[in-house]
């Protein structure tokens, strides 16, 4: 009978461990981007449900003019950068007046300030002309976030992949690193996959393919769930991929000296093909 005891204090030492959320690996599998659609979706415990309900979607395009963001095109393509995004029946169309076929530069469309914990959403539809260098491929942009350094073409941060038949795919661009649950077979999301870490100087390259396919025809609904260094990208309301754990180097550091990455600006990507953006808008969580 004094076996009990001595189990009784095991069992109390196993819920402490569990309870204290530590891990000896890294194939964990929290749901975290299940949690934090559902924490937007209003199913999150009531407290938490109430301070994020509070807060209504804000426009950061205000569909006059480009007030709030600046165009990012290399140096030498200057003279040509103001005409990339135009402001067209409430919406930002990208290459409006560039003939099919000819050469185009890459650009951007940044945000003024830096923002950190929110609920991004927008929507996107492609145009039918596509631009040298990338007339024989597929079209493609992007949405980048949490930017770090000199913005450039392209910035470090991450980004959602904007691209036919690849929407949601992660990217992990210059001293960036981030990890996501990925399929031991498809090495693509898997909410229920093993986590791994992607970026500068890993094994497993800069990208994580998206779990499936929600892009339609016409227009199309991206969203960005981003609390600390985690974020959460849906497709018209599909969760397809997620980033965790954010991290991010200043140029020159060490191994030891990453840091986490939990806020910067917000950049959408002009890469060789027209297309739209519109009814963009954020909100804190």
């Amino acid at each position: 009978m004094r076996r009990f005891p001595f189990l009784s204090l095991w069992a109390l030492l196993a819920a402490a461990f569990t309870l204290s959320g530590s891990s000896f690996d890294s194939g964990e599998k929290t749901p975290s981007g299940i949690a934090l659609a559902e924490q937007q979706s209003g199913q999150a415990p009531a407290g938490e449900a109430r301070a994020t309900q509070q807060d209504e979607f804000t426009p950061l395009f205000n569909g006059r003019d480009l007030s709030g963001w600046k165009v990012i095109v290399k140096e030498q393509d200057q003279a040509v950068g103001q005409s990339i995004f135009q402001v067209r029946d409430g919406m930002i169309h990208v290459y409006p007046d560039a003939e099919d076929g000819s050469l185009q530069p890459f650009a951007g469309l940044m945000t003024e300030r830096s923002y950190r914990d929110y609920h991004l959403r927008f929507q996107f539809k492609w145009g039918e002309r596509k631009f040298e260098p990338r007339t024989g491929a597929v079209r493609d942009a992007g949405v980048l976030f949490h930017l770090h350094g000199n913005p450039g073409i392209w910035p470090p941060g991450v980004e959602c992949q904007i691209q036919e038949g690849d929407c949601g795919d992660l990217w992990v661009i210059g001293n960036t690193r981030a990890s996501a649950p990925i399929h031991h077979l498809s090495n693509g999301f898997d909410l229920n996959g093993d986590l791994r870490t992607v970026g500068a100087g890993q094994s497993g390259g800069i990208r994580v393919p998206r779990g499936a396919s929600w892009e339609t025809p016409g227009w199309n609904t991206v969203e960005l769930i981003v609390k600390g260094v985690n974020a959460t990208f849906l497709i018209n309301g599909k969760l397809v991929n997620e980033a965790r754990h954010m991290r991010w180097l200043k140029p020159g550091g060490s191994d030891w000296d990453w840091q986490p990455l939990e806020e910067g600006a917000i950049f959408l990507q002009a890469e060789g093909a027209e297309l739209f953006y519109r009814q963009i808008e954020i909100r804190p969580i």
